[in-house]
């Protein structure tokens, strides 16, 4: 009868000891802070019409323009992302946002090649440059077009060191 007392005392002991030690509130706790990922923002710029011209560079042999951006701090260059795109049939039914740098291939006749323009963007701290360079690097003044451009600046702030 004394084995069976203990027994069960020391089964209620082990059942409550588990009960207590089993679950945390460290599982059950509600978090308020929610990490959100990373910042990004949208800039649009318009080049090749009577306000931002496309500048000949003959020692490049492209088409230049670039623009001041001052929100491209130096943490977004050392530690963040710069994405441009290019957009495609802009206003109409069929428009697209193209990745840059975009290639446009412009088919000849049966004997000539084929004659394309590339589209690019680069980035330094606080301005952003856009490209429009011809195949053959020559300058055509003919083949310029006006073109609207956005520019993504994406910055994670646990990602910059303090």
């Amino acid at each position: 009868m004394k084995t069976l007392k203990y027994l069960l005392m020391s089964l209620v002991i082990m059942t409550g000891l588990m009960g207590f030690s089993s679950c945390g509130d460290d599982i059950t706790r509600v978090t308020e802070e929610y990490y959100t990922g990373a910042e990004a923002t949208n800039y649009n710029f318009v080049v090749g019409n009577s306000q931002n011209k496309w500048v000949w560079n003959a020692v490049d042999g492209r088409y230049e323009c670039f623009f001041e951006l001052n929100e491209l701090s130096s943490d977004i260059y050392n530690y963040g992302s710069m994405v441009g795109g290019v957009f495609v049939n802009p206003g109409l039914d069929n428009e697209w946002l193209e990745m840059l740098p975009y290639n446009i291939i412009f088919p000849q006749n049966g004997t000539d090649p084929s004659y394309s323009v590339r589209i690019s963007c680069a980035f330094t701290p606080g301005e952003v440059a856009f490209f429009f360079q011809p195949s053959d690097m020559k300058r055509n003044d003919n083949i310029l077009a006006e073109y609207e451009f956005r520019i993504t600046l994406m910055l994670d702030q646990f990602n910059v060191p303090k």
